[in-house]
């Protein structure tokens, strides 16, 4: 590889890097913005100020502002399901998944990070965004997923013995 591939190299991986810490600055941007302002408060120009970046690398990153929204409801309500699945791991009873499931979700709404009002703007945003719902939509889609593969499990294990199925 010749002195200015590697150049080159060298610098496109720069980029990305620094590509992918602004983007992350604008999420950790519009989370604020998002939870402080509310849906109908937060404008692109508030995020780009909060961010510290221009509005033209915020659009570079994001399109819409919907699209930016749906990044932040997305990645937090994923890293909630993380935690909670992380939780309810180690269960092996009805008991302990249920007092798993609602610990996890007590600490997830208490965190003092906002997420509940992220996750309240969400509802308000899906109603108003097809993008956001769609990602609102699929997040609930993970969570029941998650939920019903670990009741499954506790069905096969002989834990759960009643008649009704876990499936519906």
């Amino acid at each position: 590889m010749s002195k200015r591939a590697i150049m080159e190299e060298g610098l496109s991986s720069e980029k990305k890097r620094d590509s992918a810490v602004s983007k992350s600055a604008i999420l950790a941007a519009a989370a604020a913005v998002l939870s402080a302002e509310g849906y109908a408060g937060a404008t692109i120009s508030k995020v780009a100020q909060e961010a510290n970046v221009s509005r033209g690398l915020l659009h570079y990153h994001f399109q819409t502002k919907e699209a930016m929204f749906a990044e932040v409801l997305s990645t937090y309500m994923q890293n909630a399901i993380t935690a909670i699945q992380a939780e309810l791991k180690n269960t092996n009873t009805p008991e302990q998944f249920v007092y798993a499931l609602i610990a996890s979700q007590r600490e997830i709404i208490f965190k003092p990070n906002g997420y509940m009002n992220l996750f309240l703007e969400g509802l308000v945003g899906a109603r108003q965004s097809p993008i956001i719902k769609a990602r609102m939509d699929a997040m609930y889609r993970s969570f029941r997923e998650m939920i019903l593969q670990k009741l499954t499990e506790l069905q096969a294990e002989g834990a759960l013995t009643s008649g009704l199925s876990v499936a519906g």
